[in-house]
């Protein structure tokens, strides 16, 4: 009995135990389902157009990880399947035919995948790409530092010793990109800040900027310190034109139909360069520079040309009231557009430009150091400024001390002095020492207010001053007067003729060609590069990353120890070019010309081929090939075949119907007075 028993009770625990066991399998199978269905219904489908298939990889992959699941490949490969979407997927079955998906491994899948989305990038263009990077109105700074550190990771900058340099690339192209002038001037005060030290610096400005404008908005504040103030006429004149842009661009303003800046394709471009990151206001560069092709007017592009814009829509919509669309064409000037009838640009305003001689300038001479020196006197300067080539021929011995004050001109402009020097000035019998602030040679010799104070200078006595040495009225009895009362003539520097573009004709079927740099000794390296910096600082030449054309600078050594740098077109231009056929003249002619006159006068134009600027297509043409790198020619370049013919011609249609002149290349002969 009790055996039986015993036997029961066996019976009775073995079933209990199995009947366990398979709950706790049911329940496992009902957990790893559940698990299942939400591995599949948490994440979301690859879209390229969103982000790079890399990406996407790393986050499937820490999705696998959180589920515990990246041993096993193959879920893995189910769920990459399930995950991807139905465009990818279609997409990885036609890479993978023949075959069939579903039999693929995870590390296949992965590999066709990553063929097709991240093909092997180009370094170069990646480079280049990052090097045109540039903060746009929309970004922050904080976004910009982003978009270049992400630029950066493709572009593999790498030494020759295997040291990351990406941090010495990003530190520049940040500066160089960044828009705000203010922040890049703060930046460029420390050459030697790591990349890091750079960004935390210009957020910091950049915040102390945003927190400024919100505390100035609350107060009401409007005091800029400032020390040159800008000129009330100017700055309302800006201040107007702007507002009237602002609202001829307000779509939703019934009068703003004038010009619709969006049909022309224009909209939100700077009107000068073409640019989407600023606005005309803020465009610094030079107008003279800007030509627009359809009109040849300077100023603009023909990309922003309004007029041009105009009659392609008038092209383009025949059946417009012709009426309406003669006026709008009419407008020839940015500022027709805003209303503006007359614009007098204060600063520039002159005699000769002016109606009346009460707008004229006023300019004085005062003795510096016991020399005389010729000022600009204006009352909205607070300071004396003084261009550095003008202080040079003073020579003054006295050496430069630096300076922590930055000057605003009435563009807003900043712009730090080289130094400054205490000097012993002296006018109509009164002394005084004053500092006077050295500044860049393009800017103008200004008298401020602490001098004319100092000083006691009075206009009105400027204003007679002037009449009497007005030249109309007197002679000039030496060289010495003549050099000092046209001192701009005789500078030594590279302007450029108005109104006029040389360009190079080449012959039918011509190809580029591109030659290599010539090795320079190491000994005139320097001197060189002292020289390219200057052509390229005075707008001569300009960086280009390529080009099809290049021909080999040239080094010629002078016997003052510089250098003459030159440029060997022989082999990859001249060649090519159609000659241009304008007779020069003979000297035996010029002397025949000379045989009557007792007096003559040789004027030697200072770089003459340089002051001849050319278009954009004979600016590639003219491309020179460095050790530094290629420089576009963006004048009449020496060693060009056509250049002397080009010049001769040039100068001649100058200096037609001036009697007793005659040229010859770059000499100007003026002769007169008969012999006895």
């Amino acid at each position: 009995m009790e055996t039986q028993i015993q036997q029961l009770l066996q019976a009775i625990t073995a079933m209990m135990t199995t009947m366990q066991q398979q709950q706790q399998q049911i329940a496992a199978n009902q957990q790893t389902s559940s698990t299942n269905v939400n591995i599949i219904s948490t994440f979301e489908a690859f879209d390229p157009k969103v982000e790079p298939f890399k990406t996407y990889k790393e986050r499937l992959e820490n999705h696998f990880h959180i589920r515990k699941i990246v041993g096993d490949k193959d879920m893995c490969a189910k769920l990459l399947l399930q995950y991807i979407g139905p465009a990818t997927y279609s997409r990885l079955a036609t890479l993978a035919s023949p075959k069939n998906i579903n039999v693929l491994k995870y590390d296949e899948i992965i590999a066709l995948l990553e063929k097709h989305f991240c093909p092997a990038r180009n370094v170069l263009v990646e480079q280049h790409k990052f090097l045109c990077e540039i903060q746009n109105s929309e970004q922050s700074l904080t976004d910009f530092v982003v978009t270049l550190q992400k630029r950066a990771m493709e572009c593999e900058f790498v030494c020759e010793c295997g040291k990351s340099i990406s941090d010495i690339f990003q530190r520049s192209q940040l500066i160089r990109g960044i828009r705000d002038g203010h922040i890049r001037e703060q930046l460029l005060q420390n050459p030697k800040a790591t990349f890091k030290q750079i960004v935390e610096k210009a957020t910091t400005l950049e915040a102390a900027k945003i927190n400024n404008n919100v505390i100035a908005n609350q107060t009401g504040s409007t005091s800029d310190v400032q020390q040159i103030r800008q000129h009330v006429g100017k700055n309302n004149y800006r201040s107007n034109r702007n507002r009237n842009r602002s609202w001829s661009r307000n779509k939703n303003s019934k009068s703003s139909t004038r010009v619709n800046y969006s049909e022309l394709g224009i909209e939100g471009l700077c009107l000068r360069c073409g640019r989407s990151n600023h606005l005309s206001k803020e465009c610094n560069i030079d107008k003279s520079k800007l030509k627009c092709n359809s009109y040849g007017k300077t100023g603009h592009l023909q990309k922003v040309c309004i007029q041009d814009k105009m009659k392609q829509k008038k092209s383009k919509n025949v059946n417009n009231n012709a009426a309406t669309s003669n006026a709008i064409e009419s407008y020839t000037t940015e500022e027709e557009y805003y209303g503006v009838n007359q614009v007098i640009d204060i600063y520039e305003q002159s005699a000769a430009k002016s109606s009346s001689i009460d707008a004229e300038k006023f300019y004085t001479d005062v003795l510096i150091n016991g020399r005389k020196q010729n000022f600009e006197v204006d009352s909205g300067a607070g300071y004396t400024l003084l261009p550095e080539n003008q202080f040079m021929k003073l020579n003054i011995k006295t050496p430069l001390r630096k300076t922590n004050i930055a000057f605003r001109v009435y563009t807003d402009d900043l712009f730090v002095p080289i130094g400054v020097v205490t000097v012993d000035v002296s006018y109509k019998n009164r002394k005084s020492k004053e500092d006077l602030y050295i500044v860049s040679s393009k800017r103008t010799a200004l008298l401020g207010r602490v001098w004319i104070r100092h000083l006691k200078i009075n206009l009105h006595e400027i204003d007679k001053d002037s009449s009497k040495n007005d030249t109309s009225n007197n002679n000039i009895n030496s060289i010495s007067e003549i050099e000092q009362q046209f001192s701009e003539i005789f500078e030594e520097r590279v302007g450029s003729i108005p109104d006029l573009v040389c360009s190079l004709k080449l012959r039918q079927g011509a190809k580029p060609v591109f030659l290599k740099e010539r090795q320079v000794p190491f000994a005139l390296r320097e001197k060189v590069e002292h020289e390219l910096d200057n052509l390229e600082r005075d707008g001569i030449i300009t960086k280009v990353n390529t080009s099809n054309w290049g021909s080999p600078l040239v080094v010629i050594p002078k016997p003052d120890g510089n250098v003459r740098l030159c440029v060997d077109y022989k082999v990859a231009v001249n060649p090519q070019l159609e000659a241009a056929h304008y007779p020069i003249k003979r000297v035996d002619e010029i002397f025949n010309t000379l045989k009557n006159s007792k007096y003559f006068c040789k004027l030697d134009l200072y770089k003459a081929y340089l002051h001849v600027r050319v278009d954009d297509d004979s600016k590639e043409v003219q491309t020179i090939s460095t050790h530094r790198g290629t420089y576009q020619m963006n004048r009449l370049s020496f060693g060009i075949k056509t250049a002397p013919s080009e010049f001769n011609r040039i100068l001649d249609q100058i200096l037609q119907g001036l009697d007793g002149t005659i040229a010859y290349f770059d000499d100007i002969i003026i002769h007169g007075g008969e012999r006895m």
